[in-house]
């Protein structure tokens, strides 16, 4: 809780006769043990602000109009607890998760707040460049129910390794039977998106077993093609990289 100093001794002192009790039992307990004029620092000249902290309870004064805790400890402390709700992305804790790159399969860690932007889909900006024809897809976690973004089967179905591994696959009343995971999506009109993305993994997979991995660029001329129903032999070669020339050369494949 953080409130204005004027407010919070004003709400202190709000007493209900009619049950016999103050309005604001929480604040009332707070401002027993808070010095109401400080020697010095904020509130010292009547200003700044009262912070109940969310761990300990304890009240400190503070010039911060969005601190929540009396210091980093208990900021900590407070999101490791078990009581934190893990699929709220203002509670969860901002540390670092392990991921897998759809690209190299390479563990790369990332912070959940740059997760929570959109952003920690692969392990660097090479990665990406070569699956510029990729797009990623906003999805739930099945494990935290945390949002993300994804981009096939492979890494769409947890926001993180730590979900994957701790994610209970057996229905709750019967323990012999096995759930199977499948993507959750948070608009579902990107479900075509999806299987676009799901028929470029195909690619992805057969350039990977007779391409050198420098070798491999999924464009977006590419996803065109594929959402086109296009021959991939349509493009002339004068209109392509070495890399994009190896690839077609490759697909010498139709989707219907």
């Amino acid at each position: 809780m953080n409130v204005s100093t004027k407010e919070f001794w004003e709400k202190a002192a709000e007493y209900d006769k009619s049950i016999r009790k103050y309005r604001y039992p929480k604040i009332r307990k707070a401002s027993l043990i808070l010095p109401r004029t400080p020697s010095h620092g904020p509130g010292s000249k009547g200003g700044g602000r009262i912070v109940i902290c969310e761990n300990c309870g304890t009240p400190v004064y503070t010039s911060s109009s969005s601190q929540e805790y009396c210091c980093r400890a208990c900021f900590d402390e407070f999101m490791r607890g078990d009581h934190t709700p893990i699929h709220s992305t203002k509670y969860k804790r901002r540390s670092n998760v392990t991921k897998i790159c759809p690209f190299c399969n390479k563990k790369f860690k990332v912070s959940t707040s740059y997760i929570n932007r959109g952003h920690g889909v692969y392990c660097c900006n090479k990665c990406s460049s070569r699956m510029r024809g990729f797009k990623a897809i906003w999805f739930k976690c099945n494990n935290c129910k945390a949002p993300f973004k994804g981009i096939i089967e492979a890494n769409a179905l947890y926001c993180c390794e730590e979900c994957k591994n701790n994610d209970i696959h057996y229905d709750g009343d019967n323990d012999e039977i096995y759930v199977n995971r499948s993507p959750i999506f948070l608009d579902n009109e990107e479900t075509y998106e999806y299987i676009i993305n799901m028929k470029l993994e195909i690619i992805l997979r057969y350039s990977k077993r007779n391409l050198d991995s420098n070798e491999i660029n999924i464009t977006q001329q590419l996803r065109m093609m594929v959402v086109e129903n296009k021959d991939i032999d349509s493009i002339p070669n004068y209109y392509l990289t070495s890399s994009q020339r190896n690839c077609r050369n490759l697909l010498g494949m139709r989707y219907k």
